[in-house]
């Protein structure tokens, strides 16, 4: 749960997005128009207050953007334009300076996005690695890349090769 959500909106959000539905099919609204102006509705809300600003702030190098960043990717947040957000929030998480524990993190959740399935925000997660990398993480990554379903195997190869890379700067 981030701040309070359930699947990304609070209690609040909702409440209103009950109200404007129920008004909506009280109009008659239903149909293709009706499920995009929902789909839209609660992708919106999906997105915490003030994330234009933390995205802001940790494409500025704020510390304090770090942490709330990595509590919305590990929210794994699924909606219109996410992936989008997504490749922002980790383009600037990796030229961020992470703690031990924050790297932890990143690199849980960067496992978690190889397991998830292809999705577009996945190079810049393999740029993301090669900055969070250690030596358990490519033997996870290695592991993974034995898998039996083959999606999961190709893009945890991918990510191992972005952090292999690293090898050849070092």
């Amino acid at each position: 749960m981030l701040g309070g959500t359930y699947n990304g909106l609070t209690a609040g959000q909702w409440d209103a997005f009950d109200a404007i539905s129920a008004r909506l099919r009280s109009q008659k609204r239903t149909g293709e128009r009706y499920a995009g102006f929902e789909y839209r509705l609660i992708s919106k809300a999906a997105y915490p207050s003030g994330f234009a600003e933390l995205v802001q702030a940790l494409q500025s190098g704020d510390a304090a953007a770090v942490e709330p960043a990595i509590l919305w990717l590990d929210s794994d947040v699924f909606c219109l334009h996410s992936g989008y957000a997504k490749e922002r929030v980790m383009r600037y998480l990796a030229r961020s300076v992470l703690s031990t524990r924050q790297a932890a993190r990143v690199r849980r959740l960067l496992l978690r996005v190889v397991e998830r399935g292809g999705r577009p925000e996945f190079r810049m997660a393999c740029r993301l690695a090669r900055r969070v990398e250690t030596h358990e993480f490519r033997r996870s990554l290695a592991t993974l890349a034995a898998d039996e379903d083959p999606g999961v195997a190709d893009r945890a190869g991918w990510m191992l090769a972005a952090c292999e890379r690293n090898d050849s700067v070092r």
